[in-house]
């Protein structure tokens, strides 16, 4: 083997040990960046208040701050809206589902159920 080669072989290796430097960063990054979008909370949202907008007003705002924090289950969604919406608005779902069929119901059920009572 040559010098020559030698050195074309030395080069291509490290250019090999580069290429795979740069995938495990990439990687890791992704990896970082999904960990943190998994593990991160959503920022809490006032309450409805009848008083101060209509609930259409409310829903719509609602919905912008899901979709703002890439808030898309429908199981997190009801969750969030029955630890968000007023004391008055709380009781009035569970007057409408029963207390324990209030957390069974899906989040489009009971936007509907506010937004048609």
């Amino acid at each position: 083997m040559s010098a020559e080669d030698g050195i074309d072989r030395l080069l291509a290796a490290m250019a090999h040990q580069q290429q795979q430097q740069q995938m495990w960063e990439a990687l890791s990054l992704l990896i970082s960046s999904r960990a943190q979008a998994e593990g991160s909370s959503v920022p809490s949202f006032p309450a409805f208040d009848k008083t101060k907008e209509r609930w259409t007003t409310y829903l719509g705002r609602l919905e912008q701050h899901f979709e703002a924090n890439r808030v898309t289950d429908s199981t997190q969604k009801r969750a969030y809206l029955l630890s968000w919406i007023s004391s008055e608005s709380f009781e009035l779902m569970q007057k409408l589902f029963g207390k324990e069929a209030l957390r069974q119901q899906p989040y489009e059920c009971l936007v509907t159920a506010l937004t048609d009572h």
